[in-house]
Protein backbone atom coordinates (compact mmCIF):
# COMPACT_ATOMS: atom_id res chain seq x y z
CA UNK A 1 0.00 0.00 0.00
CA UNK A 2 1.26 3.72 -0.41
CA UNK A 3 4.91 4.27 -0.57
CA UNK A 4 4.98 0.23 -0.68
CA UNK A 5 2.77 -0.27 -3.61
CA UNK A 6 6.08 -1.17 -6.01
CA UNK A 7 6.51 -4.18 -3.96
CA UNK A 8 3.53 -5.54 -5.38
CA UNK A 9 4.65 -5.13 -9.03
CA UNK A 10 7.86 -6.19 -8.08
CA UNK A 11 6.93 -9.68 -6.45
CA UNK A 12 4.60 -10.15 -9.93
CA UNK A 13 7.34 -9.66 -11.98
CA UNK A 14 9.56 -11.77 -9.85
CA UNK A 15 6.85 -14.56 -10.02
CA UNK A 16 6.72 -14.53 -13.64
CA UNK A 17 10.67 -14.86 -13.88
CA UNK A 18 10.10 -18.09 -11.42
CA UNK A 19 7.63 -19.26 -13.66
CA UNK A 20 10.34 -18.68 -17.14
CA UNK A 21 13.30 -20.06 -14.54
CA UNK A 22 11.56 -23.33 -13.77
CA UNK A 23 10.19 -24.51 -16.88
CA UNK A 24 6.61 -23.71 -16.89
CA UNK A 25 6.43 -21.04 -18.96
CA UNK A 26 8.72 -18.82 -21.53
CA UNK A 27 8.50 -15.53 -22.70
CA UNK A 28 6.43 -16.84 -25.74
CA UNK A 29 3.77 -18.09 -23.60
CA UNK A 30 3.51 -16.12 -20.70
CA UNK A 31 0.60 -14.41 -20.27
CA UNK A 32 -0.67 -12.22 -17.66
CA UNK A 33 -4.32 -11.43 -16.92
CA UNK A 34 -5.83 -8.45 -13.84
CA UNK A 35 -9.43 -6.73 -12.89
CA UNK A 36 -9.03 -3.51 -11.49
CA UNK A 37 -6.50 -3.14 -9.06
CA UNK A 38 -5.47 -6.58 -10.51
CA UNK A 39 -5.45 -5.09 -13.77
CA UNK A 40 -3.24 -1.88 -12.32
CA UNK A 41 -0.79 -4.40 -11.59
CA UNK A 42 -0.74 -6.26 -14.43
CA UNK A 43 -0.51 -2.45 -16.56
CA UNK A 44 2.25 -1.69 -14.53
CA UNK A 45 4.21 -5.15 -14.65
CA UNK A 46 3.82 -5.41 -18.68
CA UNK A 47 4.89 -1.51 -18.79
CA UNK A 48 8.38 -1.96 -16.37
CA UNK A 49 9.17 -4.90 -17.53
CA UNK A 50 7.53 -5.65 -21.35
CA UNK A 51 9.86 -8.41 -22.18
CA UNK A 52 7.97 -11.21 -19.52
CA UNK A 53 5.25 -11.48 -21.07
CA UNK A 54 3.91 -12.65 -24.70
CA UNK A 55 0.50 -11.30 -24.13
CA UNK A 56 -1.29 -8.95 -21.10
CA UNK A 57 -5.01 -8.60 -21.01
CA UNK A 58 -5.70 -5.40 -18.67
CA UNK A 59 -9.32 -5.08 -17.39
CA UNK A 60 -10.51 -2.14 -15.81
CA UNK A 61 -7.20 -0.99 -14.40
CA UNK A 62 -6.65 2.25 -13.33
CA UNK A 63 -3.60 3.22 -15.56
CA UNK A 64 -3.71 7.58 -14.76
CA UNK A 65 -2.85 7.10 -11.46
CA UNK A 66 -1.83 10.55 -11.17
CA UNK A 67 -5.12 11.90 -12.56
CA UNK A 68 -7.72 9.50 -11.28
CA UNK A 69 -8.56 11.31 -8.21
CA UNK A 70 -10.68 13.83 -10.94
CA UNK A 71 -12.12 11.42 -12.44
CA UNK A 72 -14.98 10.63 -9.78
CA UNK A 73 -15.17 7.13 -7.93
CA UNK A 74 -11.64 6.61 -8.62
CA UNK A 75 -11.27 8.73 -4.55
CA UNK A 76 -11.75 5.95 -2.50
CA UNK A 77 -8.64 4.27 -4.15
CA UNK A 78 -6.45 6.85 -2.09
CA UNK A 79 -6.15 4.58 1.16
CA UNK A 80 -4.26 2.16 -0.88
CA UNK A 81 -2.62 3.97 -3.55
CA UNK A 82 -2.22 7.56 -2.65
CA UNK A 83 -3.44 10.76 -4.52
CA UNK A 84 -0.66 13.25 -5.78
CA UNK A 85 -2.56 15.76 -4.84
CA UNK A 86 -2.36 14.79 -0.84
CA UNK A 87 1.49 15.69 -0.69
CA UNK A 88 4.66 15.73 -3.13
CA UNK A 89 5.82 12.03 -1.15
CA UNK A 90 2.15 10.70 -2.82
CA UNK A 91 2.89 12.33 -5.70
CA UNK A 92 6.38 11.10 -6.10
CA UNK A 93 5.05 7.35 -4.88
CA UNK A 94 2.51 7.25 -7.63
CA UNK A 95 4.83 8.66 -10.62
CA UNK A 96 7.48 6.45 -9.94
CA UNK A 97 5.65 3.80 -11.14
CA UNK A 98 2.28 5.63 -13.36
CA UNK A 99 2.01 3.33 -16.93
CA UNK A 100 0.72 5.86 -19.23
CA UNK A 101 4.42 8.18 -17.20
CA UNK A 102 6.91 4.72 -18.01
CA UNK A 103 5.19 3.91 -21.66
CA UNK A 104 8.02 5.09 -23.86
CA UNK A 105 7.99 4.90 -27.70
CA UNK A 106 10.18 2.60 -29.66
CA UNK A 107 9.44 -0.23 -27.21
CA UNK A 108 7.88 -3.44 -27.89
CA UNK A 109 5.51 -4.65 -25.74
CA UNK A 110 3.39 -7.47 -25.14
CA UNK A 111 0.74 -7.99 -27.40
CA UNK A 112 -2.10 -6.38 -25.03
CA UNK A 113 -5.80 -5.86 -24.89
CA UNK A 114 -7.37 -3.21 -22.50
CA UNK A 115 -10.81 -3.69 -21.33
CA UNK A 116 -13.21 -1.31 -20.09
CA UNK A 117 -17.02 -1.11 -19.39
CA UNK A 118 -18.52 1.84 -20.76
CA UNK A 119 -20.31 2.72 -17.58
CA UNK A 120 -17.88 1.83 -14.69
CA UNK A 121 -18.05 4.00 -11.87
CA UNK A 122 -15.42 2.65 -10.19
CA UNK A 123 -12.80 3.27 -12.85
CA UNK A 124 -13.47 5.24 -15.31
CA UNK A 125 -13.10 4.02 -19.44
CA UNK A 126 -10.71 7.15 -19.46
CA UNK A 127 -8.12 4.83 -17.74
CA UNK A 128 -8.51 2.63 -20.65
CA UNK A 129 -8.83 5.17 -23.41
CA UNK A 130 -5.25 6.77 -22.59
CA UNK A 131 -3.60 3.57 -21.70
CA UNK A 132 -4.54 1.26 -24.97
CA UNK A 133 -4.01 4.82 -27.21
CA UNK A 134 -0.20 5.47 -25.19
CA UNK A 135 0.94 1.74 -25.67
CA UNK A 136 -0.44 2.08 -29.54
CA UNK A 137 1.75 5.06 -30.22
CA UNK A 138 4.26 3.72 -28.77
CA UNK A 139 4.24 0.06 -30.01
CA UNK A 140 7.69 -1.01 -31.80
CA UNK A 141 6.87 -4.28 -33.07
CA UNK A 142 3.45 -5.56 -34.70
CA UNK A 143 2.00 -7.20 -31.53
CA UNK A 144 -1.53 -6.20 -31.47
CA UNK A 145 -2.57 -3.45 -28.76
CA UNK A 146 -6.38 -2.84 -28.82
CA UNK A 147 -9.16 -1.73 -26.85
CA UNK A 148 -12.52 -3.26 -26.04
CA UNK A 149 -15.34 -1.51 -24.39
CA UNK A 150 -18.34 -3.52 -23.13
CA UNK A 151 -21.42 -1.20 -24.08
CA UNK A 152 -23.91 -0.98 -21.09
CA UNK A 153 -21.80 -2.35 -18.34
CA UNK A 154 -20.49 -0.86 -14.96
CA UNK A 155 -17.65 -2.46 -13.51
CA UNK A 156 -19.14 -4.95 -11.32
CA UNK A 157 -21.36 -6.04 -14.42
CA UNK A 158 -18.50 -7.14 -16.18
CA UNK A 159 -16.96 -9.88 -13.34
CA UNK A 160 -20.69 -10.42 -11.95
CA UNK A 161 -22.63 -12.36 -14.33
CA UNK A 162 -21.52 -15.82 -15.67
CA UNK A 163 -22.68 -14.25 -19.27
CA UNK A 164 -20.57 -11.13 -18.96
CA UNK A 165 -17.86 -13.42 -17.85
CA UNK A 166 -18.14 -16.03 -20.14
CA UNK A 167 -18.56 -13.58 -23.01
CA UNK A 168 -15.08 -11.87 -21.81
CA UNK A 169 -13.43 -14.95 -21.35
CA UNK A 170 -14.38 -15.90 -25.28
CA UNK A 171 -13.10 -12.74 -26.30
CA UNK A 172 -9.82 -13.47 -24.25
CA UNK A 173 -9.30 -16.70 -25.60
CA UNK A 174 -10.28 -15.61 -29.23
CA UNK A 175 -7.49 -12.80 -28.38
CA UNK A 176 -5.18 -14.86 -27.29
CA UNK A 177 -5.16 -17.50 -30.52
CA UNK A 178 -4.86 -14.38 -33.02
CA UNK A 179 -1.91 -13.19 -31.81
CA UNK A 180 0.57 -15.76 -31.35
Amino acid sequence: MLGNKQHSFDDFASAARLLIEKGFANHNTLAAYGFSAGGLLVGVTEVQHPELFSAVAEDAGGADVLRAYSYGGEAYWATEVGSPIVSPQQFHWLYNYAPLVAIRRGESYPATVVLTSENDANVSPAHAYKFAATLQWAQASNKPILLYAAPQMGHEDAQSSATNLGNTEAFLWAYSSSST
